[in-house]
């Protein structure tokens, strides 16, 4: 079974006249390769999955996988309202060779936690495939895991770990006391909470906030592993700012991510309607962040 760790960053999927931009996906991929992240999570929240038709997820999957090339992991999200799309996807994720993949909670519908446990268990049981859960309250009408239910699905052993998208560090904590094992890992979903988890005993981030400063992210991890930890917490506080303004309560989300990769060169492009590109002034703030972390 594969070994998830680091920083898996939840990568933009690039839009050009709005369809898939392939070459800019593929160069967006390599840079972060460069910067030292460990895999990416194609067709996540940030990827825009929710505004992706089905054939257009299994494209960016396997642009992904192929541009990858076994250098980083790639872990496909592949989590649907439907149980049956999400099984689609996850067969599809695997008969292409993802490492694993991404399962949020089911959405538009509010789920029970038997609701939850059966969503997941319909999975895991007919596809073998590591399998990362995906806790994201703020996207899934405020749906959380129980952390006993996490419990009872580490029955399959393909449910290799969870990523949890809250800073509530209570709650994360709580996933790490009840649940976590050697089989089983806990990922900061928040690119605020990456140094707090991995000191609550979590094994890694999967960051929105990477996609700008993957080296950023990178190096927190990195010089926690190597025990420097007043580093990693230095590292963690400069990079505050920007993710409060992407990910915070007043923060501006996709749209903020793919204005901040375009001036750092990336080919993000804008983001899919509904969603708008950021405003001259927010532009103008986000560029300050950027400066004050020597990123422009």
């Amino acid at each position: 079974m594969v070994q998830l760790k680091g920083i898996n960053v939840p990568i933009v999927t690039p839009f050009k006249n709005n369809e898939i931009n392939e070459d800019g996906f593929r160069t967006i991929i390599n840079y972060l390769i460069e910067n030292e992240v460990h895999g990416i999570i194609p067709c996540g929240s940030t990827g825009e999955t929710i505004n992706l038709r089905m054939d257009e997820r299994k494209k960016v999957a396997e642009i992904a996988i192929d541009e990858a090339s076994g250098r980083i992991s790639v872990i496909v999200g592949t989590g649907d309202s439907s149980t049956d799309r999400a099984i689609e996807l996850t067969e599809h994720a695997a008969d292409i060779g993802a490492d694993a993949v991404l399962l949020v909670t089911p959405f538009y519908f509010k789920p029970s936690q038997e609701a939850i446990y059966e969503y997941f268990s319909a999975i895991a049981s007919t596809i073998d495939i590591p399998i990362l859960l995906y806790m994201v309250p703020k996207f899934t009408g405020g749906v959380e895991i129980d952390p006993q239910t996490v419990v009872r699905l580490q029955e399959y052993s393909n449910i290799i770990g969870i990523k949890m998208s809250i800073t509530d560090i209570r709650k994360i904590s709580t996933m790490i006391n009840v649940a976590s094992n050697e089989n089983f890992n806990v990922f900061a979903g928040s690119g605020s909470a990456i140094f707090a988890t991995l000191m609550l005993g979590g094994i890694g981030a999967v960051p929105a906030t990477a996609n700008i400063a993957a080296k950023f992210c990178s190096e927190i991890y990195h010089s926690f592993i190597e025990g420097n930890l007043e580093k990693a917490c230095d590292l963690q506080l400069k990079i505050l700012p920007l993710d409060n303004f992407i990910t915070g309560p007043n923060g501006h989300g996709i749209p903020a991510i793919k204005s901040g990769m375009e001036m750092l060169d990336l080919p993000a492009g804008s983001p899919r309607g509904p969603l708008l590109p950021i405003t001259d002034d927010v532009k103008e703030r986000l560029s300050e962040i950027l400066k004050t972390l020597n990123l422009r």
